[in-house]
Formats: C-alpha cells, structure tokens, sequence
C-alpha cells in the first residue's frame, strides 16, 4: 500500500506558490521542466512537495495527466471539492499526516477533536520520524495547509470535510492511480468508506462513517456493465437542442443498481466542460448542435453531418476510452442514421493529447475515418493534428 514515499514536513511554501506551480503543468510535461519553471516563477522546493503529495510521474519522467490533474482543469484548484482531493491524497500517500489525524487528532469514531488540531504539544506525534524541531515544522505545516485551503474554519472553529458534494469519489479515483495493489486499489474504488472504516482511517472523513457512497464512475468494467447499455435500432427522430447545464455531484446517493453508461460519463463536469466547448465553436458557425439518450453531439453542415463521441481521460485511461468511442461512434452511426446525412464525419473529442507512446492513435483513427480531437490546454481551442474533413475545417484548429 501507497505510505512509503515521504515529501518533506518540513519545508512548506504558501499554498499559493504550490498552487501555481501545479497549475504550470500541461500534459506531457517533463519533470524537470517543472523545477526549471518553480525556480524561476515560484519556489524551488514546490515541485518536489506537489508530486509526492499529488502527483503521478511516469518513467520516463513525465508528469502524467491524471485524474487529479483532470480534477483541478475542470473543478480549479481553489474549490472545495479540489482541497479536499489534494488533502486525501497528501493522507493516502503520507502515514505519517494520516496517521497523525487518525490517530491523534480524531476520536475512535472518527470524529474530529479541534481541540487536538490546536494543541501545540501534538508536535511529539512527528518525533517518531523527525527532530524535536523539524516535528514542530511539521505539525505547524500541515496545520496552515488546513487554513490555506479553508479547509480548516479559524472564525468558526470547523473542519470542512462534509461528504455532500461527492469528493470523497473523486479522491478515492485520484488515490487509487498511486496504488500499485491492484487488489486494494479494487477495494477502494468501490466503496470508499468501507475501505476506510476496516483500516481505522475514517478520521481521515471527520467520521463520515454514516454516509453510503455509490460505487463510482471510472473503474475498470464490471463483468455486467454490458446491462447497462441501452441501444437498440431506432426509427425514431427524438433528439434536443444542446443546452445541458453544469453537472452536480452528491455523496449522499444511495447504490445504484442499473446505471445507464452513456448518462454516467455526462455526469462528471470535465465531460461536460468539452462538450461546452464543442457547442461554442459549432454555434460560432451558425450551426445546431443536439444530442439524444445515446449520441453526445450530432449537427448538420452544407458538407454533411458531424457525429461526435466525446471522453474525458488521463494518461492511464486514454487508450481504453479511446477503444470505447470508437466501438460507440460506429455503432450510433449505424443505429441512428436517420438523423444523418449521407455523408457523416464521426469526431471522437478527447480530454487531453494522446501521451507519449499513443500518438500513433491519431492515425489509426483516421484509417477509420475518425477524426480524434482534444482540447489545447494553453489556448483552449479544440484541435487535431489529423487532416480536417470540409465539415469541419470552420471548427477544428491543427495541431
């Protein structure tokens, strides 16, 4: 179990200066690029505390697009929900910050004491690990790393890790890509609080044993999932205009027995955050997007319709959601082909770039007549490094 791999407790620049540095990185991103950037924008020790706190490095040293990374491009770094991601991971990945909560700050149901959060002499819990000094740096450190994200109310006294707005999920995915049990990282992604509650870590919730989370969107497929696809040949000319709102997220959902595949993925924000996207530039051109129970994005141009598939991923999940779509793309083609022209462009719209070792997707898509898209993380436009058919090229930059 991820514990081992210690940052340092004692060096602790303002919350603002990690932040920065985190929100420096873009996909493909070598390591030692981030130092250079930290030293000369920053702080130099920044990079070091972000990726043994948060980050995932490949091996060839590269920062690899995560789901964290995901988190903070679609969430920000300074929501509530985002804090309460870094401050899981930071426990998850540390003992020694985890099992100072659990062990010393809350109670044996969890709960947390405030009393004991303020107690400076709760300093000796480090000693286990560090000098009488650097245990009083670490003790203060992770205190103002609890104040710097609100995570801690001075004025009120508070801790805020209430479970309602669904963070302990997206923790549980985040923390689950540094674990390298694949048993454990199982057992985590699919019920957290249980996971928690048979290790004594339900400090780490402020003692949110109560709360039955459902099992969550991004694990690996289940040997039932195929129950939960719901298409068939269809006649029918049902589809709406594109105007989806934002997503929300609650924790306090019950298990969800039959969860349809397609309403899942649109249930997470950086889904949703594309397909904005998308719309913005297809309406830039006068054009009507839609969407139905199963397709993500359709419209007509002058030189034919547009099917879209759209993804959210991360480095570790590009290749498999890329598989996914595909397999979607000709199948809602097929079924739905009374909403499209003739002449149909099928446009696969990923998160991110392909990582390295994946660019050759970009051309096996197109073999297919797939156009594969992603996002610009520095400008924001949707682009490809593929040839652009003439019912996009008003839509699509090049890469």
């Amino acid at each position: 179990m991820v514990g081992g791999d210690h940052s340092s407790l004692t060096k602790e620049p303002p919350q603002s200066k990690l932040d920065a540095t985190i929100l420096a990185i873009t996909p493909g991103m070598k390591y030692g690029a981030l130092l250079k950037f930290a030293r000369a924008n920053t702080n130099r020790d920044a990079p070091g505390l972000v990726s043994k706190r948060f980050l995932l490095l490949n091996k060839d040293g590269s920062i690899a697009y995560d789901y964290f990374l995901s988190l903070v491009s679609a969430y920000g770094i300074g929501e509530p929900l985002t804090r309460k991601v870094m401050y899981f991971l930071w426990a998850y990945r540390d003992e020694r910050i985890r099992r100072f909560v659990c062990e010393r700050i809350a109670d044996k149901n969890g709960v947390w004491r405030i009393r004991q959060l303020l107690k400076l002499s709760n300093l000796s819990f480090f000693t286990k690990w560090l000098g009488p000094g650097a245990a009083k740096k670490a003790r203060s450190n992770f205190y103002r790393f609890l104040v710097e994200t609100n995570l801690y109310d001075q004025d009120g006294a508070a801790i805020h890790l209430e479970l309602d707005d669904g963070w302990l999920g997206h923790a549980a995915i985040a923390a689950a890509q540094h674990e390298p049990d694949p048993l454990l990282r199982d057992e985590l992604l699919l019920d957290p609080v249980a996971f928690l509650r048979r290790r004594s870590w339900l400090g780490l919730l402020n003692g949110g044993d109560s709360t039955h989370l459902s099992p969550l969107l991004s694990i690996a497929a289940g040997p039932l999932e195929d129950n939960t696809i719901r298409t068939t040949p269809s006649s029918s000319s049902n589809s709406l205009e594109w105007n989806r709102t934002k997503p929300t997220a609650s924790g306090k959902a019950t298990a969800v027995i039959n969860v349809d595949m397609v309403a899942r993925e649109r249930a997470t924000l950086s889904h949703f955050l594309l397909e904005k996207a998308l719309v913005h530039e297809v309406k830039s051109q006068g054009l009507s997007p839609r969407y139905n129970q199963n397709i993500d994005l359709f419209f007509n141009t002058p030189n034919g319709s547009v099917l879209v598939e759209v993804k959210s991923c991360t480095d570790s999940n590009f290749h498999s959601q890329f598989r996914k779509a595909v397999s979607q793309l000709f199948e809602y083609r097929f079924l739905y082909k009374h909403l499209l022209k003739p002449k149909t462009s099928m446009l696969l719209l990923m998160e991110t770039s392909p990582p390295k070792g994946k660019e050759w997707l970009v051309d096996y898509a197109a073999s297919m007549e797939i156009i594969l898209a992603w996002k610009s993380p520095l400008s924001g436009r949707i682009g490809t490094s593929a040839d652009v058919p003439s019912s996009l090229q008003s839509i699509l930059g090049r890469f």
